[in-house]
């Protein structure tokens, strides 16, 4: 639900699901990096990057963790756009992984600020 909601740009729902997931992270462990990442893509799309950072890079790290890298890039480009002094090494650094999978032509051409995708309009942040 929260992956449906991130990508339908609905982060007014998503921020209402979230207590949701986090209450059922026991049965899936993928749902607690995936509730940071919803969660901090909810700030930066509040324009909070202060608060979306830490979140980003929790989720990051969780899915490093259980080796889940296509979800670790989504994530660190995310985290690019809420820290902008970091945002190449954390470009760079999801360029890589999307290299690694053989997926970077297919990223790039999809590729839109995450916290820009607002109910099918595009907003800056």
């Amino acid at each position: 639900m929260l992956e449906a909601l991130s990508a339908l740009g609905d982060w007014d729902a998503a921020r209402d699901f979230l207590p949701v997931a986090r209450r059922t992270v026991r049965g899936n462990a993928l749902l607690g990096p995936m509730a940071d990442r919803v969660e901090g893509i909810v700030a930066l799309s509040e324009r909070e990057p202060a608060s979306a950072a830490p979140l980003l890079r929790r989720a990051a790290t969780g899915f490093r963790r259980f080796k889940v890298p296509f979800e670790e890039a989504r994530t660190l480009d995310a985290l690019a756009e809420a820290t902008p002094a970091r945002a190449e090494a954390y470009h760079a650094a999801a360029a890589a992984i999307y290299d690694r999978l053989g997926a970077a032509q297919a990223v790039r051409s999809l590729q839109v600020p995450m916290a820009s995708r607002t109910r099918g309009r595009r907003q800056p942040i």
